[in-house]
């Protein structure tokens, strides 16, 4: 009798370590360790339903459900965004410059770089709005931005203005706007530098004519 129960126990005991096994492999498949490292923060994203967790996630480990959840990861360290024309004149890459117009209507080509990082606390809401990575979002959000304001700002001044002495200015006025369009959505704009514009030929051509005449009149003064 005593040898029965004792057959009974331990089989009881061998049935409840095997629901404990079997529960601590359950555990371990349905869930998964990401690792947000620093210059990141993190962003769950519900598989099943699509839904989007409302604060960020920090630096550390993240528990997740394999099955029903995703991190997606944002860089929160400086970025930038160069828009330029290629450096050799026989480059094959493409023209990335930004095209706008001045005061007369005449077409301006700039060279502009963007320095900027991003509001962790912002990004949840950002990948909720747009559902795409940083690198995507730079090429279409932020350069539409940066268009969009030197355009505004390019209209107030005349082609050789923004060639010559109001180059500076128009290149604080846009960033200015830059700062205002772009923080709403956690971008925090950190510089914006207006390396060359290239108005048309016949403008820097008259502009050259001009200070060639300049110099003349001082020399025979």
């Amino acid at each position: 009798m005593r040898k029965n129960q004792q057959g009974s126990m331990a089989l009881m005991a061998g049935g409840v370590a095997a629901v404990v096994a079997i529960l601590a492999i359950l555990i371990v498949v349905a869930i998964k360790y990401e690792r947000v490292k620093p210059g990141f923060v993190g962003v769950s994203v519900q598989k099943c339903d699509g839904g989007v967790g409302e604060a960020p996630i920090p630096v550390g480990v993240y528990w997740r459900e394999i099955m029903c959840e995703d991190v997606v990861m944002y860089p929160t360290n400086l970025q930038s965004l160069e828009l330029m024309r290629p450096k050799a004149k026989d480059s094959e890459e493409i023209d990335d410059s930004v095209l706008v117009t001045s005061k007369e209507g005449m077409p301006v080509a700039a060279d502009v770089s963007l320095t900027f990082t991003l509001d962790g606390a912002k990004v949840p809401t950002l990948y909720k709005k747009y559902r795409q990575e940083l690198s995507v979002l730079s090429q279409v959000l932020v350069r539409k931005a940066v268009r969009g304001a030197m355009q505004q700002v390019f209209t107030r001044y005349t082609a050789e203005e923004l060639y010559s002495d109001k180059k500076e200015v128009a290149r604080a006025e846009s960033q200015a706007i830059l700062m205002k369009d772009l923080s709403p959505s956690g971008f925090e704009v950190v510089q914006f530098t207006l390396d060359e514009t290239r108005p048309p030929k016949q403008i820097i051509d008259a502009i050259n004519a001009k200070v060639a005449m300049i110099q003349d009149a001082q020399r025979s003064e």
